[in-house]
C-alpha cells in the first residue's frame, strides 16, 4: 500500500512530462525513502535473491547493489554492462534473463 503513489507516479508518465519533472521525481524518492525504510533488514531475508543493477547506473551508484548483494546471506550480484538506471528500457532482454536467473536461484533453494 505504501508504494502505490510510486507505481501511480511511475504509470502516470509524471516522468515523460519536461515541466513537471523536478517535482514529480522529486515527490518520487520522498515517498521511495519513506517506503525503503520500514523494509526488512537485508540480514533477515533468508530466500535466494537476485539483485539487479546498470554498472553505468548515474541516479544510484553501482556501489549499492554491491553492498546490497554482500548484505544479503544468499544472494547472486548481477551488474549489466554498459546499462544505466532504467534496466527494462535499456536491456529489455538482459531484464527478462534476470527474472529466469531469479527463477533459477529459487528451485535451487527447493
Amino acid at each position: 500500500a505504501g508504494s502505490q503513489p510510486i507505481v501511480e507516479a511511475w504509470n502516470g508518465g509524471a516522468f515523460r512530462r519536461p515541466a513537471t519533472r523536478v517535482r514529480e521525481m522529486a515527490q518520487f524518492l520522498r515517498q521511495a525513502l519513506a517506503v525503503a525504510t520500514h523494509l526488512t533488514p537485508p540480514r533477515a531475508i533468508r530466500c535466494p535473491t537476485l539483485v539487479l543493477a546498470g554498472a553505468a547506473d548515474r541516479l544510484i551508484p553501482p556501489q549499492n547493489a554491491r553492498t546490497l548483494g554482500a548484505r544479503l546471506p544468499d544472494a547472486r550480484l548481477m551488474l549489466l554492462p554498459g546499462v544505466g538506471h532504467s534496466i527494462p528500457v535499456m536491456a529489455p532482454a538482459a531484464f527478462l534473463e534476470a527474472f529466469a536467473e531469479l527463477e533459477r536461484l529459487g528451485g535451487e533453494a527447493g
